[in-house]
């Protein structure tokens, strides 16, 4: 494929050849744009543009999917890129790729065995989007387009402008892969970049090494697996300091000193989340498929206090993603899976589900062994019996009108759930609707999110083929 760095005319021309859609991105008040803004350019795109409608300054995008299963992975921090670079020359054949000066090699694309969903992998502390894996909304439909060269990149902060180019070191064709093999390399792309962008500081970095080489050896991950992972991730990381090999026999000694005494002690799970935020080391789990059954099995379930502020703190820690109380509102909103609804009931429903919970630890409560010692152990049984009586009696609180009132009160104050109702529907680009979210200014469909804080409802599914005659006449 030939990079036609001046002439859209000519690469449109050699897209279309290879079987691809492209598009014509008009400028925006004379500047270079990322999106299309015509209406139904998605199926327009599958029709075909003619070369008249490339004529005007314009960039090029490509619909992806098709029938070649045109996918994109689209790096998008900077650490994702130099991951990803590396990353993809190991694991999957070379392939086209582009971007432009400022960041160089950002886009992979693909043709693939198979229709591919597409995946956005984001840092769970910052929100940041490390990496994209682009092709089909996830109803199957087309509506994601990439920018491809030889188009303008305009920075609308700096007022910069850069040439988006193919990486003349790259492969002269795009590369056919197995679908799902290209899923689960940036996957593993996506857990690197969060290792190495939450990688522990001076300080901590040894123990940081240590207990991410025994939460996988706990999980019985090859050694070869961990030591690749960790200290890849170390050496893309803000602390890496040359020491690699070191890292390297670090993570090795840990797996032998386990196969020589399986008993011994290795730091593990409890030890990472000290070092890193618990919610990256819980995404980089959830990315490699560890679902951490043995450590899971070592940590202590939290034991809330047996008052309404106790009740109220499980409520939040258990449902802090789907309720908010607005104190200039006085009312509670619960997030339904599509939008925000204001109503104390679903609220009420959630907080009951304290008293289930209580009944089943009550249930799991052991009774203490026999110590021999005759005295102490019917103290240790006093203890347990009243323990028990005492989880479950609040149980019992906890589901009635007054506990259920004394739990939302106080619960009222927690900051992590207080919004304002201004803070609802502050995005004018997107429209929620029954199965996701419209981004209006590209037509893709995104995933109902309540971080987005949207409460309106348009209630119907979006179609991105569908025509209407009456409209478009």
């Amino acid at each position: 494929m030939k990079d036609y760095s001046k002439d859209i005319y000519q690469a449109v021309q050699a897209y279309k050849e290879l079987g691809l859609d492209p598009i014509p991105i008009a400028y925006v008040n004379g500047k270079p744009a990322k999106r299309p803004t015509q209406n139904g350019w998605q199926l327009k795109a599958e029709t075909g543009y003619s070369a008249e409608d490339f004529i005007t300054p314009c960039n090029v995008g490509v619909l992806l999917g098709g029938d070649t299963n045109l996918a994109d992975i689209d790096a998008d921090s900077r650490i994702a890129v130099a991951i990803a670079a590396d990353v993809l020359s190991k694991k999957l054949p070379d392939t086209r790729r582009f971007g432009r000066k400022s960041k160089p090699r950002s886009h992979s694309i693909y043709f693939c065995d198979e229709p591919v969903v597409s995946e956005s992998i984001k840092d769970p502390v910052t929100g940041e989007t490390i990496i994209e894996l682009r092709s089909l909304n996830k109803n199957g439909s087309r509506g994601h387009q990439t920018v491809f060269p030889p188009s303008l990149n305009y920075n609308q902060t700096t007022g910069a402008t850069e040439q988006i180019e193919f990486d003349p070191a790259s492969a002269a064709e795009i590369a056919t892969v197995s679908a799902r093999e290209l899923v689960n390399v940036v996957r593993l792309i996506g857990a690197l970049a969060l290792l190495g962008q939450h990688f522990p500081g001076e300080g901590s970095r040894h123990k940081g090494i240590l207990a991410l080489a025994g939460l996988f050896a706990r999980e019985k991950k090859p050694v070869e697996f961990a030591t690749e992972l960790i200290c890849t991730a170390y050496e893309y990381s803000g602390s890496y300091n040359g020491d690699v090999d070191k890292a390297r026999h670090d993570v090795q000694g840990v797996f032998k000193t386990l196969k020589e005494s399986p008993d011994t002690h290795l730091y593990g799970y409890p030890a990472v989340i000290e070092i890193m935020p618990k919610k990256v080391v819980d995404k980089v789990l959830q990315l490699l498929k560890i679902r951490r059954a043995e450590s899971a099995q070592q940590e202590p379930e939290k034991a809330y206090p047996l008052t309404d502020c106790g009740n109220a703190l499980w409520l939040v820690d258990t449902h802090c993603d789907q309720i908010r109380y607005c104190p200039d509102a006085k009312a509670w909103f619960h997030f339904d899976g599509v939008r925000w609804k204001e109503g104390e009931m679903a609220i009420r429903e959630l907080a009951k589900g304290r008293g289930q919970k209580l009944r089943m630890q009550a249930s799991l409560l052991k009774k203490p062994e026999p110590t021999g010692d005759l005295h102490s152990h019917q103290e240790a049984l006093k203890e347990f019996e009243a323990n028990k009586a005492a989880m479950m009696k609040w149980a019992n609180r906890s589901e009635n009108a007054e506990g259920i009132r004394g739990t939302l009160f106080a619960a009222e104050s927690d900051s992590r759930i207080i919004c304002s109702r201004s803070d609802f529907d502050q995005h004018h680009k997107l429209l929620n609707v029954a199965n996701g979210v419209v981004d209006l200014y590209t037509g893709e469909l995104l995933e109902h999110d309540p971080k987005l804080m949207l409460s309106m409802l348009c209630p119907t599914e979006y179609d991105p083929q569908a025509t209407n005659p009456v409209w478009e006449s």
